[in-house]
């Protein structure tokens, strides 16, 4: 406990520094050229040129290369071609320094100062069910005075497709119209310079599309935070205006998904109606397979 406590009071005074760096910054714009440098050197503080490069070999088949990315230093925020190296002009110091990159994702919004990447909610403590897929990375550099420096990030996939198929028979295709689902303990921030996630308690909100055999949908999610048991509640919508729900636990399915984030999670079951005084809905066992997909419009 005591270490956490030391490395928040570290953080706190990093991002008090960083702050006073960035206003120092700003203002030295507004200062004579003479009085700027002379201030500069005061701060160790001097420009450099900066080949930075990227690719984004860490992902899975799916996911798209983004064309552009940021990259955060200390002092400012760039945004650089994916396909390209850049020379640019940063302003430093002497000593090591961390580099962030990461893309600007839709439906992600990023916290620069906490660096931290929150997926967007759509209200309270229910998030974006399919938000673009995000990737990050740091790298440290040494800068000298006066000399180039460079730097290659590999940006890592963030989150993982996770895919959910209920199969229907006959009679269930020609009753049920669509379904929505939410399914609880997911994470919704995750933290690109300590690589760690929310501990609260969030939920993912998500449609059920109704195609030939099945309702499907497909999510992206940083991951499940395995102390809050993956609850899900399903809501089916029927021809004649009624609705039923059923609700299951799938902490078990989804203890593995945090795993592997490259390789989309499939999850899938078989819905079972009955007609005894009114509809009644069960599900079969889940089944996990990883290397089945299907295709949302």
């Amino acid at each position: 406990m005591k270490r956490i406590r030391q490395y928040k009071n570290k953080k706190k005074i990093a991002l008090s520094i960083t702050s006073r760096s960035l206003l120092l910054l700003v203002l030295l714009g507004l200062l004579p050229s003479c009085i700027k440098d002379k201030l500069l050197d005061y701060l160790d503080l001097f420009p450099m040129t900066l080949y930075a490069s990227a690719d984004y070999n860490h992902r899975g088949k799916d996911a798209t290369i983004p064309s552009t990315y940021i990259m955060q230093s200390e002092y400012n925020t760039y945004a650089l071609p994916t396909d390209t190296s850049c020379p640019i002009e940063i302003m430093t110091r002497r000593g090591t320094q961390v580099l962030y990159a990461y893309n600007a994702a839709d439906s992600v919004s990023m916290n620069a100062n906490l660096m931290e990447a929150w997926v967007q909610r759509v209200s309270g403590d229910t998030i974006q069910h399919i938000p673009e897929y995000f990737f990050s990375t740091f790298e440290y550099i040494s800068p000298q005075q006066a000399q180039p420096d460079s730097v290659h990030f590999q940006l890592e996939q963030q989150m993982r497709r996770l895919d959910i198929e209920i199969e229907l028979g006959l009679p269930e295709r020609q009753i049920i119209t669509h379904g929505e689902g939410v399914l609880q303990g997911v994470y919704a921030m995750f933290n690109i310079s300590t690589l760690e996630y929310s501990q609260d308690t969030f939920y993912v909100a998500f449609p059920l599309q109704l195609t030939q055999e099945a309702l499907v949908s497909e999510l992206h999610l940083f991951g499940f935070n395995p102390n809050i048991s993956q609850q899900l509640k399903l809501t089916l919508f029927l021809e004649d205006g009624s609705r039923l729900t059923i609700e299951d636990d799938l902490s078990q399915e989804l203890d593995s998904f945090n795993d592997d984030k490259l390789t989309p999670f499939h999850l899938g079951t078989q819905l079972n109606l009955k007609h005894e005084a009114g509809f009644t809905a069960t599900l079969d066992d889940w089944i996990i397979e990883d290397e089945k997909e299907i295709i949302v419009q």
